[in-house]
């Protein structure tokens, strides 16, 4: 299996698809594509939530800009 990068919920998605049709033609065993499954929906959490930090810092930063 190659190394991928996975910064954002589209490269998760395509790991997911490339693991489900790897499944389906028996390169990829189902526990295996459980612990991938496992492991993207955390990453997900993840980049959710890392997302969403950087957008409220922009706006505290917009906000105390107005303040001062």
């Amino acid at each position: 299996m190659k190394k991928r990068r996975l910064k954002s919920l589209d490269d998760l998605r395509r790991w997911l698809a490339d693991i489900g049709n790897r499944l389906e033609t028996g390169d990829v065993d189902a526990a295996h594509a459980r612990c991938v499954t496992y492991i993207a929906s955390v990453m997900s959490g993840i980049i959710k939530d890392s997302d969403l930090e950087k957008r409220i810092e922009a706006l505290e930063t917009q906000m105390e800009r107005k303040i001062n």
